[in-house]
């Protein structure tokens, strides 16, 4: 399997030359707002998360079918993330939401990451055979903990069972040196794949790196993210919803992501106007990918939206 720091080195479409999309590439599904830790760096140790959120809830597996419905007739994404800003195997269902989105080839590849601490026991031989493409734990500890022993067993088994994925990848927020250095050599050999990641921003909530200088977001172009209440936002990052596009209980996917609060955000950002989105405004994640749409007009985006909605429309 490619591996997990891979994955953006392979070919990539150009998205300034193929924006509009029709359908987004990458969605993340929150299976639940909940989580057992409480990671200064992360919304969940604020405190008024669970006000803002709308209370500590899991994703209905109902609500989840209702999502894969959706998107069926859409065509198939790139990757579908389970997991956004709660512990994802807090939800009982975790597993069987891998399977039915792997039975109905709803993404290329299914991507879980995690904290780790519930890997273990009855949930491993079922998550290894559900199809599941990356499994990424996000480590907080830099010695041996418990969870260092969770990813050592998760890849003994699945080894021991001869498959080839999911492809397990360990993952660090790296602070300082020392830090970074204690990680590498604790989990040297400890699963496929070890990566120092630095710290970022959550919007305007929590801001710890400086800001991406890039006017043009490219995430907003082909991603959504879906809460565990259904709301549906224009990327990963607006935990708190202020930019909410609609929510699947009311809407099919397809309205969302063709509807006028996603376009007034694109429309934002091609008019460089971005940090004035109390989301955007000190965002880092633009930092992350290769790709590229300062070039980018609103002239040129409007124009091809126009001759795709005229191709849709009349078939011409």
């Amino acid at each position: 399997m490619i591996p997990y720091t891979g994955l953006r080195k392979v070919p990539r479409m150009d998205l300034a030359q193929e924006v509009p999309l029709v359908l987004p590439l990458t969605i993340h599904v929150e299976p639940t707002s909940i989580c057992n830790f409480n990671c200064s760096f992360c919304p969940v140790s604020l405190p008024t998360y669970s006000e803002d959120t709308g209370g500590a809830q899991h994703m209905t597996m109902g609500l989840y079918s209702k999502i894969l419905s959706d998107l069926l007739p859409m065509g198939r994404i790139r990757s579908l993330k389970l997991y956004m800003v709660g512990e994802p195997f807090l939800n009982p269902h975790l597993v069987e939401m891998v399977e039915a989105a792997r039975m109905l080839d709803i993404a290329e590849r299914i991507e879980i990451t995690t904290n780790g601490s519930l890997v273990s026991g009855d949930v491993v031989d079922p998550l290894l055979h559900s199809g599941l493409d990356y499994l990424r734990f996000s480590i907080y500890a830099t010695g041996e903990t418990q969870i260092t022993r969770n990813v050592r067993n998760v890849v003994k088994r699945r080894n021991e069972l001869g498959l080839a994925k999911p492809y397990i990848c360990v993952k660090y927020i790296g602070r300082t040196q020392k830090e970074i250095d204690k990680f590498l050599q604790t989990y040297e050999g400890v699963g496929d794949e070890q990566i120092v990641e630095p710290l970022g921003n959550w919007g305007d909530t929590i801001v710890l790196a400086e800001a991406s200088k890039k006017e043009v977001c490219p995430f907003i172009f082909y991603m959504l993210g879906i809460k565990a209440n259904g709301d549906v936002l224009p990327c990963c990052i607006d935990w708190k919803a202020s930019m909410k596009l609609g929510n699947v209980k009311e809407q099919s996917i397809k309205e969302i992501w063709d509807g006028a609060p996603r376009a007034r955000i694109v429309e934002a950002h091609l008019e460089r106007n971005r940090r004035n989105l109390p989301v955007c405004i000190s965002c880092t994640l633009p930092k992350t990918t290769p790709d590229d749409l300062e070039s980018l007009t609103l002239d040129e985006y409007e124009r091809r939206s126009a001759v795709k909605l005229a191709d849709e429309v009349f078939g011409i």
